[in-house]
């Protein structure tokens, strides 16, 4: 129960104060029964109206030793209401306490209170306290009138026990009139509790010792306390039994002498305590209906066993004298613990992996034989502190960690009641390698990469023979694996997909392996998705997957830049441009043969790191699975804002056959059209013949690429500005010989363009024409800009060129005295169309032009001349069919 029954404080030790109609049961009076008279003041009080004789109690034991009663108001004190006679006739009546065995007394006179106007409704109050006597350990209380029974009343007055007096009609009396008369006040009706004539005992407040704890579970006292609160163990009963110095009497004395205080225990938050089950009572309650037990007499205490942990509540230790309440907090809890179990993990973690590995622990209140919630479980691997979970609803607590290799875990539990701290340990084993580097997968014989590539079930080659085999340190060998698929992606799963044994029977790998018919449905329409396959093998944490394609027939992928992507060697390249068209086109090639393959599955899975398109300056569509067209190929789509700045390098991957396909990705501003890079290069010849100043042969490479997108983020190259050292050139000749690498600079136009320039003298000798030249950037201009491509220099003439036109004319000797000859050479090609020629001119007169038999592919010649001083622009042309263009212009002057 939380409240005692029945719980009354501040109790007299004077029994029959009162003055109830028993009140001779407690008193004796020495004139045998005259004397004295029980009057009632109706619905008010009691009273006695002594004259003429001595009403002495029954002898009270003191519970409490008076002597260690000393300090300020405690103590055993007297409390009384009286009338005094009005007679002033001596002697006057009295009270006198005496204490026992020593008999010192104490006389407390009940006068006349002075001369004057006496108010003779009124009740006097007089207190006392009652000698303290060593050794003394009883007292009792004498009431006197002034005149005993030898003393005649006066002539005309009534005795007390005049049976007209008896009953009053609710008026207080007036204060008597005979010599030594006194009215002695019983209890006050209107006052519940009123004591009437009362003795108290006023102690000083409870006082115990700091150990033992006052509180046990099973004979046991708690090693420690919460937070100051002593621990209550849900669903157990305790016993609490009070440490009690006896400097403060509460105990009472060890030989029995004085008994001591009997005292109330009670949850001080009852609602608190009814709703969990928190009970409290005496053992040896002195009264059959009260809860009031010796202090020193110990309680049951019990906590339901559905009550909540860290509920906090106050047992009050409360005497029935005068003393402060003597609070003890309290917290409820699992405060007496085993563990049921500790369970290592039902897997291995893979280190490679990173897995991690997860120990539970269930925890009991053994007081309950229940699950023990809340409670903090710590945990050490191989002996290092890692950490403190809490147990759940059900007990459990986890503890998850990555573990280095194999490791011992060891869960600690503790708890007040426990007699110590409880450990359990645990083996944590691991796999120190990665999962296929333990298993070899073949399809119809033929061995799979499970990592970089696919399994891909082919409708026609149907059905086939999947195989699993351990090697031989393979953890899983003779253990339980099982095969289970999933279709992921978007495409339409037309084809079903059958396995026998089916997915998800297990079965015992031994060291030839587990096989699985697989077959995919005939009279499927074009069967094109993508699963993933997973293994389930003992002892490992995941299943061991890997990736597949179900398609019409095997086939692996190939990744091209579509006409205006740039790519450079096996990396794509995207950035800022004007271009639109971009993206990556892949190609299914059947496997064997390599032709296309339609309908076959196909995605970029991903572009790491995917920062541009996060943050929204690239859009490639990841993880969307497309199905080749009729040609075997299909084109994603890429995107680059114009108005975003570069990134770092990236690599993208394609998957659908059976290698991933990894491909670099340079961010880069790009041409908007890498197929409208032209270059001329071409190996001017040596003319000693025309005189030493063209002696020697010469190298020009002129090229234009564009247009570029210069109006985006941050600071970008304006017109006419120059990169040295920006350009990367190599020459192949057509005797397969090379030329370089030659460094070249490179400079912006006006037009968006960049165009490359080199010009140099070569060593004498022969040289093959050139037919190749390979372009890049290079050094940290390439950050910036790209280009990297190869041009056939000798085939065909180079198409238009944005502005300015290039440099064909190669002219060593500009100037010359009049009437000699000026030289000047150009390139040619070997696809020349009906009726090609050129020509030179200046249409305003001189010079005079002879231009030397030439084979189409050829360095062309030409002869100037001019019979008077004169500085003409000469144009070149080149006409075809009736179409003449000027392609090159050169200042000569004649003096």
């Amino acid at each position: 129960m939380a409240k005692p029954r029945n719980r009354k404080t501040h109790r007299s030790l004077l029994p029959y104060g009162n003055l109830g109609n028993d009140w001779r049961d407690g008193w004796t009076n020495v004139n045998g029964s005259g004397g004295v008279s029980l009057r009632l003041v109706e619905g008010v009080r009691t009273y006695l109206d002594i004259s003429g004789t001595t009403l002495i109690s029954k002898r009270v034991p003191m519970p409490v030793d008076p002597m260690v009663l000393g300090g300020v108001g405690l103590g055993y004190r007297l409390h009384m209401r009286y009338q005094p006679t009005r007679n002033e006739t001596p002697p006057e009546p009295s009270a006198t306490l005496y204490s026992h065995p020593s008999g010192q007394r104490v006389v407390l006179p009940l006068p006349v209170p002075g001369d004057g106007t006496r108010n003779t409704g009124e009740w006097l109050t007089i207190e006392a306290d009652v000698p303290e006597v060593a050794r003394d350990d009883a007292f009792e209380l004498h009431l006197a009138s002034g005149q005993q029974g030898d003393d005649p009343p006066q002539v005309g007055q009534d005795g007390p026990d005049d049976p007209n007096n008896d009953v009053e009609d609710g008026r207080e009396p007036d204060w008597p009139v005979r010599p030594g008369q006194v009215h002695i006040s019983g209890a006050l009706i209107q006052v519940p509790g009123d004591p009437g004539i009362a003795v108290n005992l006023r102690l000083p407040a409870l006082a115990l010792h700091d150990s033992p704890v006052p509180v046990s579970l099973d004979g046991v006292v708690p090693r420690w306390t919460i937070d100051g609160k002593l621990p209550i163990c849900i669903g157990a009963a305790h016993v609490l039994a009070l440490p009690i110095d006896d400097a403060c009497g509460w105990a009472g004395s060890a030989d029995g002498k004085y008994a001591g205080s009997p005292a109330y225990a009670y949850w001080d938050d009852e609602n608190g305590a009814d709703a969990h089950g928190l009970t409290i009572e005496p053992t040896a309650p002195v009264d059959p209906g009260d809860d009031a037990q010796l202090a020193r007499s110990p309680w049951t205490l019990r906590c339901d066993i559905k009550a909540d942990p860290d509920i906090a509540n106050t047992i009050v230790v409360e005497s029935i004298f005068d003393a402060p309440p003597y609070p003890l907090d309290c917290i409820t809890g699992h405060f007496k613990l085993a563990f049921e179990s500790v369970d290592p993990p039902a897997y291995w973690p893979c280190l490679p992996l990173g897995e991690t590995a997860l120990v539970r622990a269930r925890v009991l209140n053994t007081a309950a034989a229940i699950a023990a919630t809340g409670v903090p479980v710590q945990w050490q691997v191989n002996g290092v502190d890692s950490g403190t979970t809490r147990t759940d609803d059900e007990g459990w607590a986890e503890f998850e960690f990555l573990p280095k290799a194999d490791a011992t875990v060891t869960a600690a539990i503790d708890a007040p009641y426990n007699e110590a701290p409880l450990k359990a340990s645990v083996e944590v084993r691991t796999i120190s390698s990665l999962p296929w580097t333990q298993f070899i997968l073949t399809m119809d014989g033929r061995e799979i990469d499970p990592v970089e590539g696919r399994v891909v079930f082919g409708a026609q080659s149907s059905p086939h023979t999947l195989t699993l085999k351990p090697t031989s340190d393979n953890v899983s060998l003779n253990r339980q694996c099982a095969v289970d698929f999933r279709i992921t992606g978007d495409l339409p799963a037309n084809g079903a997909l059958r396995f026998e044994p089916p997915p998800g029977v297990f079965r015992e790998i031994d060291a030839n392996g587990l096989e699985w018919t697989v077959t995919v449905d005939p009279d499927a329409d074009a069967p094109a998705y993508f699963i993933e396959l997973d293994f389930a093998c003992e002892p490992w944490k995941s299943p061991i997957s890997t990736h597949g394609t179900v398609a019409d027939r095997p086939f692996d992928l190939v990744a091209l830049p579509t006409p205006k992507t740039s790519m450079r060697g096996e990396v794509f390249v995207f950035g800022p441009s004007y271009g639109s068209g971009n993206g990556i086109r892949v190609e299914a090639r059947a496997i064997p043969g390599g032709e296309p393959v339609a309908n076959a599955p196909c995605c970029i899975a991903s572009l790491i790191p995917d920062t541009a398109i996060v943050e929204g300056a690239l859009s490639m569509p990841i993880n969307v699975a497309k199905r080749t067209d009729a040609e075997g190929g299909f084109v994603f789509p890429v995107t680059y804002r114009q108005d975003r700045d570069l990134y770092s390098p990236a690599q993208v991957t394609i998957v659908g056959g059976e290698r991933a396909k990894r491909y670099g990705v340079d961010f880069r501003r790009t041409p908007s059209d890498p197929d409208e890079s032209t270059a001329i290069a071409v190996i001017y010849p040596a003319r000693p013949e025309f005189g030493e100043q063209y002696a020697t042969p010469h190298l020009r490479v002129y090229a234009i690429v564009g247009k570029y997108f210069m109006d985006g983020v941050g600071t970008h190259p304006v017109a006419g500005r120059t990169y040295d050292d920006a350009v990367e050139i190599r020459l192949r000749q057509a005797n397969g010989e090379t030329l370089g690498p030659y460094i070249a600079s490179a400079s912006t136009s006006a037009e968006s363009t960049l165009s490359i320039r080199l010009d140099t003298d070569l060593e004498p000798g022969d040289y093959s024409a050139i037919v190749v030249a390979h372009i890049r950037a290079i050094g940290s201009f390439a950050q910036t800009f790209h280009f990297d491509f190869d041009v056939d220099t000798r085939k065909d003439h180079p198409g238009r060129f944005y502005l300015p036109e290039p440099p064909f004319l190669y002219a060593p000797v500009r100037s010359a005295a009049v009437d000699e000859s000026i030289y000047v050479q150009w390139p040619t090609y070997t696809s020349h169309q009906p009726g090609e020629h050129y020509r030179l001119t200046n249409t305003i007169g001189p010079p005079y032009s002879l231009i030397y038999p030439f084979a189409f592919g050829d360095v062309a010649c030409a002869r100037l001349t001019s019979d008077t001083a004169f500085s003409p622009i000469v144009d070149l042309y080149r006409v075809v069919a009736g179409d003449s263009r000027a392609i090159d212009r050169v200042l000569l002057h004649w003096t």
